[in-house]
């Protein structure tokens, strides 16, 4: 029997009587990615998606070779995404790119903005804010999310989406903020930011 992983079936050592526990064969985690990749391949008519650095390090790996089944590297748009138009919008990355979840935090962000009455400059900031872990990446997004849009909007705009990659550990009973039970859930009561956060909102406390 085939379990679906590509191995043997679990039931290795099985004997009628005795009383003894048949002993299962659990694929290791090397083997459920070789075959995920197997299956992926097959989606993709034998071709290999070549994963980022960044995404083999979150997996603990440091290597990555193209070459490990024989078979070529996937170039060009990826069959199992919705096509983007020849000169994609915003709109069309959040159609087709973006996660659902961070979207659906941006697009809420930015409707209580406006319902708040703030600047279009206050409601795009609180649209894109989340951009890199939208599409790109979730550590420090605010810093890359700030670089992802700093050529096409005004420098308030990519000024607040770096800024709140620090202030946003910070409680400012000033404006009603309160550190978000969100955070709590995620990081821990006991989560202090690294340094360079740290040093980051000094600043800003510094320039304002």
């Amino acid at each position: 029997m085939d379990p679906g992983w590509g191995g043997t079936d679990s039931t290795v050592n099985e004997r009628g009587g005795g009383g003894e526990t048949p002993k299962r064969n659990v694929p290791t985690l090397s083997e459920r990615a070789d075959e995920i990749e197997r299956r992926q391949m097959q989606e993709l008519g034998e071709r290999m998606i070549g994963k980022s650095v960044l995404f083999n390090l979150a997996n603990g790996k440091r290597i990555f070779s193209p070459r490990k089944y024989g078979v070529r590297l996937l170039m060009g748009d990826d069959s199992r995404l919705p096509p983007l138009p020849a000169k994609p919008t915003l709109l069309d990355f959040f159609r087709c790119r973006f996660d659902i979840v961070v979207q659906e935090h941006l697009l809420r962000s930015a409707a209580l903005a406006r319902k708040d009455g703030h600047s279009d400059k206050v409601v795009l900031a609180c649209l894109l804010h989340d951009i890199a872990s939208a599409g790109f990446i979730r550590a420090d997004h605010g810093y890359w999310g700030a670089q992802l849009v700093e050529p096409y909007v005004d420098e308030d705009v990519s000024w607040a989406i770096r800024a709140h990659q620090a202030l946003r550990f910070f409680p400012d009973a000033s404006v009603g903020y309160e550190y978000p039970d969100l955070c709590r859930t995620m990081f821990g009561d006991d989560y202090r930011p690294g340094p360079y956060i740290v040093a980051a909102y000094m600043l800003k406390q510094r320039q304002s």
